[in-house]
């Protein structure tokens, strides 16, 4: 590495790994050498190898010892030029006595052996052991001493049919690879059965870790089948609803047209009717597992109540015939509100009614109809010929907003008489 600061730094983290790792002593000396080409076996290096080796790796390798020996005192650490010891064979004060010696004498031999073993890298792996195998570079050696790195899935341990979920290797590695075939830190799965996946990891710390998860497909739970009433009165309370009850689910209920007034979360419930149409149920059931079902469902359809009769003292409702009022246009319709005259009540669904027409001036009928409807019907009340007095019972729906629709199906003009005589709630 030609960066004096990037060579330095790598040169301070490899000897505290050396130091920190060793396994031949508690206290370890790390010795820094410079580097002997690997073909050159004896004699002087070539010169350009000299002047690199004396102006870059030597001066740069001694100022990173001597700082580290400063920021890192506990650690021992010793420069030696590799030329003296190992080429020449002569002794040198970076090697102290306490390294190589044979009762405090300096052992040359062990410093100067034959078969290669003056090369740097044969000097270290003789007294560091597996620690300064050949070729190892910093991240190796980062691995070896570190003990690797620990790689672990972060994801649920199960998943329901059908469902997707996300794994994480987690951050901090510098290539990720999945049995999936993915290469990204996390990835989303959705499996249709119960599936192992692993994940590889290389990082700074480590060459390679690898984890697996197993990831467990639960089946979610059948759509429930619903027991409940095919109809009921208008506003009927009481009414029950049920499911087939399965240990540890939950059930969760939903209602139209309805009140769920207990039972909410179990397999039964009791709820009220609305007023008319049906009252529509859902609901879904939780496995223990946490799986939900697809909705069951069930109507029931709401009969309306049969209606009371209330009499009333026979009551005169309409009288064209009065100053204030006047009588019916060919093909006029008018719409009535019935309450509060007469004593009907507000919320009157129908009229029980005497209809007499008085004075027509052509043949034609009379249609009593609810007020809000948007076309009368084609039956008729009272038919008539012109100057007929005529009268006719009828029983007749109101309109939702309580009104009388009244048709004059003539040609000719006409006068109208009711008579309330009761009323239908």
């Amino acid at each position: 590495n030609n960066n004096d600061a990037e060579y330095k730094d790598q040169l301070k983290e490899l000897v505290l790994l050396l130091a920190r790792g060793s396994s031949c002593r508690t206290d370890p000396i790390v010795v820094v050498t410079g580097h002997m080409p690997d073909d050159q076996r004896s004699g002087e290096p070539p010169a350009d190898y000299v002047a690199l080796a004396l102006h870059r790796f030597v001066e740069r390798s001694r100022d990173a010892v001597t700082e580290l020996a400063v920021t890192n005192p506990g650690v021992r650490v010793r420069f030696a030029d590799q030329y003296t010891p190992f080429v020449q064979n002569r002794p040198t004060t970076a090697f102290p006595s306490e390294v190589w010696s044979i009762d405090g004498i300096p052992d040359y031999a062990k410093i100067a052996r034959e078969d290669d073993r003056y090369h740097p890298r044969r000097l270290a792996s003789i007294y560091a052991g597996e620690l300064a195998a050949d070729s190892l570079d910093l991240q190796e050696m980062r691995a070896l001493v570190n003990g690797g790195c620990a790689v672990a899935i972060a994801g649920p341990g199960s998943v329901c049919a059908g469902q997707s979920v996300t794994l994480d290797a987690g951050p901090g590695f510098a290539s990720y690879f999945w049995s999936t075939g993915a290469t990204t830190r996390t990835v989303t799965v959705s499996p249709s059965a119960t599936t192992t996946y692993t994940v590889t990891v290389t990082g700074a710390e480590c060459l390679s870790a690898s984890a697996s998860i197993d990831l467990v497909v639960n089946a979610a739970p059948a759509a429930p089948s619903i027991s409940s009433p095919s109809s009921a009165p208008q506003g009927a309370t009481g009414l029950s609803a049920t499911v087939p009850s399965h240990p540890g689910s939950g059930w969760h209920w939903t209602i139209g047209n309805g009140t769920i007034t207990s039972g909410q979360g179990t397999a039964a419930i009791t709820f009220t009717a609305g007023s008319a149409g049906q009252v529509s149920l859902s609901v879904v059931e939780t496995s223990p597992a946490g799986c939900a079902s697809t909705p069951g469902t069930s109507t029931t359809t709401i009969v309306p109540r049969p209606l009371r009769l209330y009499t009333l003292t026979p009551c005169r409702l309409v009288d064209t015939r009065d100053i204030t009022s006047s009588a019916f246009s060919p093909g006029e319709r008018r719409n009535l509100p019935a309450a509060p005259g007469c004593g009907i009540s507000s919320t009157a669904k129908a009229l029980a009614l005497n209809v007499t027409v008085a004075g027509p001036i052509a043949a034609g009928y009379l249609t009593l109809f609810p007020g809000d409807a948007q076309d009368p019907p084609v039956t008729s009340t009272i038919n008539f010929r012109p100057g007929q007095v005529r009268a006719n019972n009828a029983v007749v729906l109101l309109g939702a907003d309580g009104r009388l629709g009244i048709l004059n199906g003539s040609a000719g003009s006409t006068h109208a008489i009711v008579d309330v005589v009761g009323y239908f709630e």
